[in-house]
């Protein structure tokens, strides 16, 4: 009697070593782990932000002044609001170096200074 159950007690004892060892062979994975794995790849990264335009009297006139300025009802044609047209072939010359029509002592855009611009403060 004593025999058999030397013998079924090594028997537990291997099998639970079988198991074990098994164990220690799998790859035990963190839940985010199998989440992303199942989802085959992370969420792409963000959209780069829109570039900005810079300085240059061209960018300004092409991003700002004609899609929100240069239009019937506010600065184009004969009737541009404070006879201020802003559309492509004029806005240069009526900016630049101009004394505003509200404040004469400033001009609408002084040339590398834009705290002393009209347009900007």
């Amino acid at each position: 009697m004593k025999t058999m159950t030397t013998t079924r007690i090594v028997r537990a004892v291997l099998a639970f070593l079988v198991i074990a060892a098994s164990l220690l062979g799998c790859d035990i994975e963190t839940y985010d782990e199998a989440v992303a794995r199942t989802q085959g790849t992370s969420p792409p990264p963000p959209p780069p932000p829109p570039p900005a335009f810079g300085a240059i009297f061209s960018e300004i006139q092409a991003s700002v002044f004609t899609p929100t300025c240069a239009t019937s009802n506010c600065h184009a044609g004969a009737g541009a609001s404070a006879g201020l047209s802003l559309e492509d072939a004029s806005s240069y010359a009526m900016l630049v170096g101009i004394a505003s029509s509200q404040d004469g002592g400033i001009l609408r855009v002084a040339p590398a200074d834009p705290d002393n611009s009209y347009l900007v403060q």
